[in-house]
């Protein structure tokens, strides 16, 4: 089997039996879609939108950062229980009212998680867009342009 996309076009072409200044003769671009089905690609089932976001996490440095924020909700509470432990007037001047750079680090994890989210949302949304362009076409040696599921090869 020729590998078309790796292969010059001109031997492509003369494996099919057509011409580069001519295109497929008007038999074979009839015959074509038969034999071969449409020029379409195949659809593969839209993710949905939870699974999209949840794949977000899905990342080396995410998990850094997430056992970053275990680390720092540890310090936190083992800070408060040290300091609870000394005498009643003493230990908790140095403690932090809420955990600070657990909620930084989470924050940031969930800001990155969203953007990820919203761009795979344009790009998907793009890519579906420019399938239905159109695309040049050439049969019986005249040149025009129309649907890419009309294009043969």
């Amino acid at each position: 089997m020729l590998d078309a996309p790796t292969t010059d076009a001109g031997v492509v072409a003369l494996a099919l039996g057509t011409k580069l200044e001519t295109g497929l003769g008007a038999q074979q671009a009839f015959q074509a879609p038969r034999e071969n089905g449409p020029n379409e690609l195949c659809a593969t089932p839209r993710m949905t939108a939870w699974r999209r976001l949840l794949r977000q996490f899905q990342d080396p440095l995410i998990y850094l950062l997430l056992a970053a924020i275990a680390i720092a909700l540890l310090a936190w509470v083992m800070d408060g229980s040290a300091g609870s432990a000394g005498s009643a007037g003493a230990g908790q001047e140095g403690r932090q009212a809420w955990p600070v750079d657990a909620i930084v680090i989470a924050i940031i994890v969930l800001l990155n998680s969203v953007l990820g989210f919203v761009q795979e949302a344009k790009a998907e949304s793009a890519v579906g867009r420019c399938w239905p362009l159109k695309c040049p076409l050439r049969h019986t040696g005249h040149a025009g342009v129309g649907p890419r599921r009309a294009a043969v090869a």
